[in-house]
């Protein structure tokens, strides 16, 4: 008698397996799957950049004649810079202009002047979704005491087989 209570409740707990009940709904409900998209822009960076030109050396000569009755004296100035120098003279009566511009390298610093792109990336999941049709059904009050009460008398049958010497 002990073994059959034992055969009685190993059937029993075989047949509540969740794993059959998995696969005889998934054939009545298949999955639906879904693709779900995360698209992620890419990113402009400016970086800053230095440009330089390269002027070569030049002189301009200029000479006008002062058109006046009397004599001019004669003097002369000088300015100098970096980049270049400026002579002016006046010599019987003429006005001289002379221009030396100096071989020179010319530096801009340009902010954000070039832009590099990262990447766009697309990223795509796929899930599922399980739809399991459920009814819901009145459960009455007797019902369940009567299966609270079968399985209680169930448990004490297994015990009293088990312990009982």
């Amino acid at each position: 008698m002990k073994k059959v209570v034992l055969l009685l409740l190993a059937v029993s707990l075989v047949g509540c397996s969740p794993c059959k009940r998995m696969a005889r709904l998934s054939l009545k409900c298949p999955p639906e799957v879904t693709h779900d998209t995360v698209y992620t822009p890419g990113e402009v960076i400016y970086k800053d950049t230095i440009v330089t030109k390269y002027l070569p050396g030049d002189t301009v000569l200029e000479q006008v004649e002062i058109l006046v009755p009397y004599k001019i004296p004669d003097t002369s100035t000088v300015a100098r810079t970096s980049l270049a120098e400026a002579r002016a003279m006046i010599r019987e009566n003429k006005l001289k202009l002379q221009l030396v511009q100096y071989d020179s390298l010319l530096y801009w610093k340009l902010d954000s002047a070039i832009q590099t792109h990262t990447p766009d990336t697309i990223k795509i999941t796929d899930t599922a979704y399980f739809y399991v049709p459920t009814k819901t059904k009145a459960c009455r009050v007797f019902q369940t005491g009567f299966f609270l009460v079968l399985g209680l008398f169930l448990v004490a049958m297994v015990l009293f087989f088990v312990f009982r010497k």
